[in-house]
């Protein structure tokens, strides 16, 4: 509810397995032709965000390999408590 309200999720609910299965059910009756017309169209984009994808993985493994930072996200994650709370 609180990753939704922060617009991190478009869906969410109790029984996640239903959901899921609803979505999946969706996806398959997409119609082909027009997926493959959306991905040409996504594929002649700039693909500078593509290029910073080996930027982008360094930076993530460094911030969550870092014991101290992992130890605050715990901590967090336990007691609701932010980093920057003493």
């Amino acid at each position: 509810e609180e990753a939704a309200g922060w617009a991190l999720v478009d869906a969410y609910a109790d029984d996640s397995e239903g959901l899921l299965r609803r979505y999946l059910l969706r996806l398959r009756r997409l119609n082909k032709t027009a997926v493959q017309r959306y991905k040409r169209y996504m594929s002649s984009l700039d693909d500078s965000l593509l290029g910073a994808k080996e930027k982008a993985m360094a930076a993530n493994t460094e911030v969550f390999s870092d014991p101290e930072n992992m130890e605050k996200i715990s901590r967090y994650v336990s007691t609701g408590k932010f980093p920057w709370e003493g």
